[in-house]
């Protein structure tokens, strides 16, 4: 039984990890006040890398308090 847990343990790992392959995780982005992410990292990108890149979808996981 434990045998076949880890097996679907590592079913699940393999398949998010596949789901998430086309994902990019951008880091301690700056929060500002009515961003327009959709624009803002593309131009960030084309400044930084000299590539233009197009984005289906862009999410902010949340901004943190800037309090503890």
């Amino acid at each position: 039984m434990d045998r076949k847990l880890s097996h679907i343990d590592d079913d699940i790992t393999d398949l998010r990890s596949r789901s998430m392959k086309d994902n990019i995780l951008i880091h301690n982005y700056p929060y500002t006040q009515k961003e327009d992410l959709a624009t803002a990292i593309p131009n960030v990108i084309k400044q930084s890398l000299g590539v233009d890149v197009e984005f289906v979808r862009i999410h902010r996981n949340g901004v943190r308090p800037r309090f503890n």
